[in-house]
């Protein structure tokens, strides 16, 4: 957008200074002129209105930690965030595909050594999740992963990107 905007502004600028170095007085051409300018600016408020609305989206986020798995063949990345209603919500990635929404309900289990992790389901995907000393992540199909934690920036970027997808 940013890029197409600046495409934009400079072929209306350069067409500009071609008219003023030319003489030109071609009334088609100076009509068409404040039409590119006016599409420029409403490329700008449109550009501006998302980012004050992404930035309003992310003032009523608390964000509660996240984790991802160092494993290729499983590229996940979870994030948990609070927002201004108490809803827990969660920003989940897997191999490219995105997963995000208010969690309805987190469930307590117990994994079969003992230790215990939230549950929560996201578009009919279940995960897992533990936050601690010895953070993991439950997959899907129930395997344990590691988990490392994940920066709170990054997990904003998470957000941003479901936002900007058309997410909101």
């Amino acid at each position: 957008m940013k890029k197409k905007l600046s495409v934009l502004i400079m072929s209306g600028v350069l067409s500009l200074a071609m008219l003023t170095a030319c003489g030109g007085t071609d009334t088609k051409t100076e009509n068409a002129q404040p039409a590119a300018t006016e599409s420029a600016t409403a490329a700008d408020d449109e550009e501006i209105d998302m980012e004050a609305e992404l930035q309003a989206v992310q003032n009523t986020l608390t964000y509660m930690g996240g984790l991802y798995i160092s494993d290729p063949e499983n590229d996940l990345m979870l994030a948990i965030f609070k927002n201004e209603n108490a809803d827990l919500l969660a920003v989940v990635t897997k191999l490219g595909a995105k997963y995000y929404g208010i969690i309805p309900e987190t469930e307590s289990k117990t994994l079969d050594d003992g230790r215990g992790y939230t549950a929560f389901t996201l578009e009919d995907h279940t995960f897992g999740y533990y936050f601690g000393n010895d953070s993991f992540v439950v997959d899907e199909d129930g395997t344990v992963y590691e988990g490392k934690d994940v920066d709170e920036s990054v997990a904003r970027d998470m957000v941003a990107d479901v936002f900007n997808a058309g997410g909101r």
